[in-house]
């Protein structure tokens, strides 16, 4: 079980061992992808993903996933995702998506994926800051039927209880 304010990281292994890139767990609650950045600076290529983070009785994942995200960051983060909603019976859920302007076919399986993940642990997921944009693809794929969604976190707390 993974307490709030932990999170998964991903950072490029310079160890003679040849390592690949890996997982851990540390703090602060923030997932990290590497991006094109200015002369190869390690701070400038990376991209925040996911912070999480606590709001009274529930567990506040933020995503900030930009419109590009390839393959091999998705893979990352699903992984990453995955640990997080791991073995939490009856817990709460908000993912605040106030960042995340689009997500593609991979992400909105994602977004299925972690609702079935938290229904199979009886727990309660609610979305919150969903732009206009978005809305309206999760609406176009009839996902709206799927999730609470709300205005603010404090809305998804309500209305969860």
């Amino acid at each position: 079980m993974r307490a709030a304010g932990h999170s998964v990281t991903r950072e490029e292994k310079n160890g003679s061992d040849g390592a690949s890139p890996s997982l851990f767990f540390a703090r602060p609650a923030l997932l990290w992808s590497n991006c094109a950045g200015a002369g190869g600076d390690p701070q400038a290529m990376q991209t925040e993903l996911l912070k999480v983070s606590n709001l009274q009785s529930a567990t506040v994942v933020e995503l900030f996933l930009p419109d590009d995200l390839d393959s091999a960051e998705f893979d990352r983060l699903n992984e990453g995702l995955a640990a997080i909603f791991t073995d939490q019976p009856n817990a709460r859920w908000i993912l605040d998506l106030t960042e995340v302007e689009y997500m593609g076919s991979a992400a909105l399986g994602l977004m299925v994926n972690i609702r079935h993940r938290v229904k199979t642990m009886e727990g309660r997921l609610a979305l919150c800051h969903m732009s206009t944009k978005l809305h309206q693809i999760f609406k176009a794929c009839c996902l709206e039927r799927l999730f609470t969604i709300t205005r603010t976190r404090d809305d998804a707390v309500k209305a969860m209880r």
